[in-house]
């Protein structure tokens, strides 16, 4: 009889490979001194020619601990938009 084949030795990787070291320390960088969210980010990466999607800015900035600043988190209960009375 036949043995059972095992397959391949070697097993590939799924998905998409990591972003590159350097887009990292950049996207970090960016955040650290402008302070701006994913979606402004994602503009001033393209803006320098880095085709960066939205997701994985904040996969990066969520692997290296870095929260959304207070001023863009939204206090529970306060209007988006509040007007001083006259």
């Amino acid at each position: 009889m036949r043995e059972k084949e095992q397959g391949s030795a070697r097993k590939t990787k799924l998905g998409l490979p990591k972003v590159a070291e350097d887009i990292q320390k950049l996207v970090l960088r960016l955040h650290e001194e402008t302070g701006d969210g994913y979606t402004l980010l994602g503009g001033l990466l393209k803006r320098l020619g880095y085709n960066i999607s939205r997701l994985t800015i904040r996969n990066i900035l969520n692997d290296a601990s870095h929260d959304p600043s207070p001023e863009e988190m939204p206090i529970p209960g306060m209007p988006y938009c509040s007007v001083m009375p006259m």
